[in-house]
């Protein structure tokens, strides 16, 4: 009972950290494709969508997001985000393009595991979808979003999966343009052993497009050494699910040309659709691609790249040993074992409140050791292993050392105090009734000695 009490918790306490995470720095960054890699990742199905238009009889279309699981991992959480671009909006002035109108995960990979699951985020739009789950507090933008996360009860799903399905969305579409659907978070959580660990497992993501213009520009781009961009590394662009969109369906490009704009001042115009980029710095990038062909009419799509620096995260909680939350502060002391000269962290001594976690950021890559000191707490140690382009998570369970009542030490010092005194009198007591014995038997002897006669 304790061990499933345990896992529970830390259970809810992954959901709620997923859940309500800030949105100004990403606790993971924006993960991508790595290429030549076989980790695990979440994705859009189909890649292309197309040649559905407002005046159809049934103006409808559904995109799946999927997974799949590495034969290495056990997962039992999922905690998704899916966003969609020229969302539609009736009020005026009227614009966009689709709608996301349904949601269903009623037959995805959890539900067909057999195991009790509960969902924690439900929502479209900003607005709780279905009798589960509710629209977590970070979820931005509020329009243009789809938010799903659940979780197995007191069990875990092993790899390796396959074009496992997660969730569904139903979408209308009202008017003529594109919409482009990207994960926006991505975290698949595994629980970790004993103690538990619970983390999130690496993975990549790709997108998808929907389009019903004459020619539907797009592109995804994947890392060619971790999950998110790194700067000075190269990127791979891939262009090559552009099309043009027709009323009797979708039809590839003649003879296309694909012109690129970094947003770092890099550009280049080639007939291939794929290309590899480095951004030197890191920072915001916004990727403008247009294309044409032999047929009249451009089109173009824009994304922002986001290139982090080549260093690395630490997310440290502290837990009691039974896993409930520490009632002292805690303070964190990092050490870099791998390199000598000190870790490039904001600061690598930081301080806990009671029943909190605290993070190292910019971490140089390599194995690190954590100290944890504090009133209350027995000093503690542990090492993990830091990786560039990647937030390692670490729960540790630290014993509580519980202060003793002010009452029950008043109790003792008295009772020490009185048995001191107590015995100080017994033995002196003691002392005398020997010292009296003693000279009673001395007079005797000394009586019995004498002559008779004698005074």
């Amino acid at each position: 009972l304790r061990m499933r009490s345990r896992r529970l918790g830390a259970t809810c306490f992954l959901v709620l950290l997923g859940l309500f995470m800030s949105p100004n720095l990403p606790f993971v960054p924006a993960p991508h494709s790595v290429v030549g890699d076989a980790l695990s990742s979440v994705y859009v199905t189909p890649i292309q969508t197309c040649c559905i238009f407002a005046n159809n009889s049934s103006p409808v279309f559904t995109v799946n997001v999927m997974m799949d699981l590495s034969g290495a991992e056990v997962i039992n959480q999922f905690d998704v985000r899916l966003n969609y671009s020229n969302w539609y909006s009736p009020a005026p002035p009227t614009h966009g393009v689709v709608k996301a109108i349904s949601l269903d995960y009623s037959n995805n990979v959890f539900a067909r595991s057999g195991y009790q699951v509960a969902t924690q985020a439900s929502c479209i739009d900003d607005i709780t979808y279905g009798p589960d789950g509710f629209c977590a507090i970070d979820d931005a933008p509020s329009i243009g979003q789809i938010h799903v996360a659940q979780t197995i009860v007191g069990a875990t799903l092993p790899g390796p999966l396959s074009g496992a399905l997660l969730f569904s969305v139903t979408f209308t579409v009202n008017a003529t343009g594109t919409s482009f659907f990207s994960i926006d978070r991505a975290h698949i959580t595994n629980p970790g052993g004993t103690p538990f660990n619970p983390h999130y497992i690496q993975v990549v993501t790709s997108a998808a497009i929907f389009g019903n213009d004459p020619l539907v520009a797009f592109f995804d781009y994947s890392s060619t050494l971790s999950p998110s961009v790194l700067s000075g590394v190269n990127v791979r662009f891939d262009a090559g699910s552009s099309f043009r969109s027709t009323s009797s369906g979708r039809v590839s490009l003649s003879g296309p040309i694909f012109k690129w704009n970094f947003g770092d001042g890099g550009t280049n115009q080639t007939s291939n659709p794929v290309i590899t980029h480095s951004f030197l710095m890191p920072g915001d990038y916004t990727v403008r691609l247009d294309v044409s062909d032999t047929n009249p009419g451009t089109g173009f799509v824009e994304r922002v790249v986001w290139v982090m620096p080549h260093l690395g995260s630490l997310h440290v909680a502290v837990k009691n040993q039974e896993g409930g939350p520490i009632q002292t502060i805690v303070r964190v002391k990092l050490y870099n074992l791998t390199s000598p000269v000190p870790p490039l962290c904001r600061t690598c001594d930081q301080t806990i409140n009671a029943g909190g976690f605290v993070d190292f950021r910019w971490l140089t890559p390599g194995l690190y050791t954590l100290n944890f000191t504090g009133p209350g707490v027995d000093p503690s140690g542990k090492q993990t292993q830091v990786e560039v382009g990647w937030t390692t998570m670490e729960t540790v369970y630290l014993i509580e050392v519980q202060p003793p009542d002010p009452n029950t030490i008043f109790l003792e010092i008295f009772g020490a105090v009185m048995g001191a005194g107590l015995g100080a009198v017994g033995l002196a007591l003691f002392v005398r009734w020997r010292r009296n014995g003693k000279l009673t038997k001395a007079r005797e002897a000394i009586r019995k000695t004498r002559r008779p006669g004698r005074p």
